[in-house]
C-alpha cells in the first residue's frame, strides 16, 4: 500500500512515516510556562507545595507535565536542556517511532519564574510560629540540647526557627511546626532524660478547614547530670543508670536500687570519678589516693573483688572515703 500524498509506502493510516507526522504533531507545549521560586531559600513549589528541589529538575518535571504526547507514537524518548539565565530556556526534543521510522520534533520554550516568598519564609518573617521550645537547666546543659534541637530542625524542610529568646534559665526557640515540637520534646526525653510539659492553646480557626489551630508550650527541663554519673545526694553516693522522667540509680553504699523524683530544689553534688591502682587485695582491697599516693581502704570491695593487685580501677571520693564506680 502507497502513501495517499507521496506515493512512498504507508506506514500508518495510508500515509507514509513524514506524511503522517506532518499532519499528526508528536507532542504540544503550551507556550508560556513557569515556576514559583521562593526568593530567600530557594524553594519551588511542585503541585500542592513547596519543596526544596533543584530548579532544573522543578521545571523538567513542569515541561513533563505540560506535555502532550502523541498516542500514535511508539517508543518515546524526551530529552529537556536549560540555557540559564533570568528566565530560562528550555531545548525539548522528542523522539517517537511510526512503524520502523523513528522521527523526531524539538521545540524551545522560555520558563518564567516567579520570586516570592515561600509558606515557611513568610512565617520566618511575621514571627509566626507554632510552638515555643522551653529549654530549662544549667547553663552547660541546655547549650547541648540546643545544639541537638538544631540539628534535628535542619534535617526538615518543613520546619524553621521563626524567633529565639535568650533567658537566665534557658532559652526559649519559637518553630513553626506544633506537631514536630511534640515529636522533638519525646526524642530530647529518651536521649537526655528530664522533665516535660506541653500546654496547648487556641489561636485561630482555619477557614479553609474549619479545623481549630493550636500553639503549644513544649517545655524540657534537662536534668544536671547524665547516665553513668555519680552523685551524692541525702547522705548516699548514687550511680545513675537510666534517666527519664524519674531517675534510677544503685547506691555505691549498700548496692541497693535507688529510684528518685528530679527537683530543681534538690541539694546533690556531683562526684567526679578518677582511675586509681589497687596496691593490696588480701585481706582488705586497697587503692592509693589519686593525690597522695597513701593507701586507702575500699569501702564497697565487693564491686572489685575480681579485680587483682596492680590493676587500675575507678573511683569515687567522698570525705576521704573511696567507692569503687
Amino acid at each position: 500500500m502507497k502513501c495517499a500524498i507521496c506515493g512512498k509506502p504507508a506506514e500508518k493510516e495510508g500515509l507514509c512515516s513524514n506524511c503522517f507526522s506532518d499532519k499528526n504533531v508528536l507532542f504540544e507545549m503550551p507556550q508560556n510556562l513557569s515556576i514559583q521560586v521562593c526568593k530567600r531559600c530557594s524553594a519551588v513549589f511542585v503541585g500542592k507545595r513547596w519543596t526544596k528541589i533543584n530548579a532544573n529538575e522543578a521545571m523538567e518535571k513542569l515541561i513533563l507535565k505540560k506535555m502532550m504526547i502523541n498516542p500514535d507514537y511508539d517508543k518515546i524518548q524526551v530529552k529537556i536542556d536549560f540555557v540559564e539565565g533570568k528566565n530560562p530556556i528550555s531545548h525539548i526534543k522528542v523522539s517517537g517511532f511510526i512503524g520502523k521510522t523513528k522521527l523526531e520534533h524539538a521545540a524551545q520554550r522560555e520558563i518564567k519564574q516567579n520570586y516570592e516568598l515561600c509558606t515557611m519564609c513568610s512565617q520566618v518573617s511575621a514571627n509566626a510560629y507554632q510552638a515555643i521550645l522551653q529549654l530549662r537547666g544549667p547553663k552547660e546543659k541546655v547549650i547541648e540540647v540546643e545544639r541537638y534541637c538544631r540539628e534535628e530542625i535542619k534535617k526538615r524542610d518543613n520546619v524553621r526557627i521563626t524567633k529565639e529568646v535568650k533567658l537566665k534559665e534557658g532559652k526559649d526557640i519559637y518553630i513553626n511546626s506544633n506537631s514536630f515540637a511534640v515529636s522533638l520534646i519525646k526524642k530530647l526525653l529518651e536521649k537526655y532524660g528530664g522533665q516535660t510539659k506541653i500546654n496547648e492553646k487556641t489561636y485561630s480557626i482555619n477557614r479553609a478547614t474549619s479545623k481549630t489551630m493550636y500553639r503549644l508550650n513544649a517545655l524540657f527541663r534537662v536534668f544536671p547530670f547524665d547516665k553513668n554519673s555519680v552523685v551524692k545526694y541525702d547522705n548516699d553516693i548514687i550511680k545513675i543508670i537510666s534517666v527519664g522522667r524519674n531517675i534510677k540509680g544503685i547506691s555505691l553504699k549498700t548496692a541497693k536500687t535507688v529510684n528518685f523524683k528530679y527537683d530543681e530544689d534538690m541539694k546533690f553534688e556531683e562526684l567526679k570519678p578518677v582511675n586509681v591502682q589497687i596496691s593490696s587485695h588480701r585481706p582488705r582491697i586497697m587503692v592509693l589516693h589519686p593525690e597522695n599516693y597513701q593507701a586507702m581502704h575500699l569501702e564497697n570491695e565487693e564491686t572489685a573483688k575480681e579485680q587483682g593487685k596492680n590493676d587500675t580501677i575507678e573511683i569515687v571520693l567522698d570525705e576521704e572515703r573511696a567507692y569503687a564506680v
